[in-house]
C-alpha cells in the first residue's frame, strides 16, 4: 500500500484568476492589452456555474462578472466586436533614457 502524503493539497488558481494574472505585467509595460474575449468569458462562465454548485446564487452574466474582477484590480476595458481591451488608467508611457557606454568597457 502506498503512504498517504502529509504535504496538504495546493489549490489551483481559477482560469478567470490565471487571465487576470497573465494581463497584469503587460498592462504595467504598456497600459493597455487587447486580446480576444472568448477565454475570459469561458472562464467567467466556469466561474460562475462554480460558484451556483458550491450554493451561491449568483444572478450575474459572465461579462457583468468579469467586470467586477477587473473594476476591483482598478482597470478600465472595452468592449470591441469579439475583443476585450484593457486599460490601466493613469499610465504614462516612460520617457526614453539613451545611455553612453564607452567601447571596451566590457571586455576583459
Amino acid at each position: 500500500m502506498r503512504s498517504r502524503s502529509k504535504r496538504p493539497p495546493v489549490p489551483k488558481p481559477s482560469a478567470l484568476q490565471v487571465l487576470v494574472e497573465v494581463a497584469m505585467p503587460v498592462l504595467a509595460a504598456h497600459g493597455e492589452q487587447r486580446s480576444p474575449a472568448a477565454p475570459c468569458i469561458a472562464a467567467a462562465t466556469l466561474s460562475i456555474k462554480i460558484a451556483q454548485e458550491c450554493g451561491w446564487s449568483l444572478q450575474d452574466t459572465p461579462e457583468s462578472y468579469l467586470e467586477a474582477i477587473l473594476a476591483y484590480r482598478g482597470w478600465t476595458w472595452r468592449w470591441e466586436g469579439d475583443d476585450l481591451v484593457l486599460i490601466l488608467p493613469g499610465w504614462v508611457q516612460p520617457p526614453v533614457r539613451l545611455v553612453g557606454v564607452r567601447s571596451g568597457l566590457f571586455n576583459a
